[in-house]
């Protein structure tokens, strides 16, 4: 379906992000990452239901954040985007979303999104558009990081970009 793979890294490793000692140490500790771009030092992570990009080069704010997100229940999506078959949330990167001024991020900028609840997300696509072109592109699949585990809670982190198996247990999704 639409070539929504899991996303792997150049060489098969990603490097950690540098964020101890910020706020964004419990998404990158408990958060699952779902693609990382090393041109644009980008990791994405979806953490609880919510999508977070950790952007360490420099945007131009006119950058657009693509953020394309797709279903098995296409009647469900809002009426203006039935025609695409998928559910465009992009935003710009100078504009909205940016937990910058609001976190301590060190060296990255922070931009986040919330996965629908109103239909089943099945994946998403991302990556950067400026200059009228497409810088960067990825597609991942998107799973539901809680589960009820013999009646508790247990996150499904995984260090290191996902795959349909996790030291062991299911991906949950």
């Amino acid at each position: 379906m639409l070539g929504c793979e899991t996303a792997q890294a150049v060489g098969g490793t990603v490097p950690e992000p540098d964020v101890e000692g910020t706020d964004l140490a419990m998404v990158a500790n408990y958060g699952v990452l779902k693609a990382y771009d090393a041109v644009y030092d980008t990791y994405v992570y979806q953490f609880r239901n919510r999508l977070y990009w950790f952007v360490g080069s420099p945007l131009d704010k006119q950058t657009t954040v693509l953020c394309y997100v797709y279903t098995n229940e296409p009647d469900k999506l809002p009426e203006k985007m039935r025609k695409y078959k998928c559910d465009i949330q992009n935003f710009r990167a100078g504009a909205e979303n940016e937990l910058t001024s609001t976190m301590r991020c060190g060296r990255f900028r922070v931009f986040y999104r919330d996965l629908p609840a109103e239909y089943n997300v099945t994946c998403v696509r991302t990556g950067f558009y400026a200059d009228k072109k497409t810088k960067w592109q990825k597609y991942f699949r998107v799973g539901k990081p809680y589960r009820q585990w013999n009646g508790r809670k247990e996150n499904n982190h995984v260090k290191g970009i996902s795959g349909d198996f996790a030291q062991g247990r299911w991906l949950l999704g």
